[in-house]
């Protein structure tokens, strides 16, 4: 279900080019190979040069999230882009993560380590809406054209 929500929000999901079910018991995920880990984290970093935001959300019940984004793929990546590590109370799945807190790499990334970010979400897009609503005017802008 998760590929068919990026993919529903414009997004694209991105996916190991290695054959391994994931699947475990209880509709949980498993833990991969080191085979897996080892083309994912070859696939993560190139994906690092040329993304803008990085959202993850692996995780094993009972045991720390797996790492995924290193540090060093996270260097790589643009001044502006973000993360958003949804593992972060487990450890996190980047390497930059700090539990509960927002960071700003060297290289200009702001990286999210809340572990309360749903919570965070109904404030914000109620915020938004309050603007909208008091502002019809403001516009609205895609990548080439401004709708009034």
């Amino acid at each position: 279900m998760t590929k068919e929500q990026v993919e529903a929000m414009g997004g694209q999901f991105l996916e190991v080019d290695y054959e391994e079910d994931g699947s475990g018991a209880g509709g949980y995920a498993k833990e991969m190979s080191k085979e897996w880990h080892a083309a994912a984290a070859q696939m993560l970093s190139k994906q690092c040069e040329e993304v803008d935001i990085v959202i993850t959300t692996a995780a094993i019940p009972g045991r720390k999230a797996p790492l995924m984004i290193t540090k060093e793929m996270v260097a790589k990546m643009k001044a502006g882009s973000v993360t958003v590590d949804l593992a972060a109370e487990t450890g996190g799945n980047i390497g930059t993560t700090v539990k509960d807190e927002r960071i700003i790499t060297d290289n200009g990334v702001t990286c999210l380590g809340y572990t309360d970010l749903a919570s965070r979400l109904p404030t914000t897009s109620r915020s938004v809406h309050f603007v909208l609503e008091t502002f019809p005017g403001l516009k609205q802008c895609s990548e080439s054209q401004c709708l009034t």
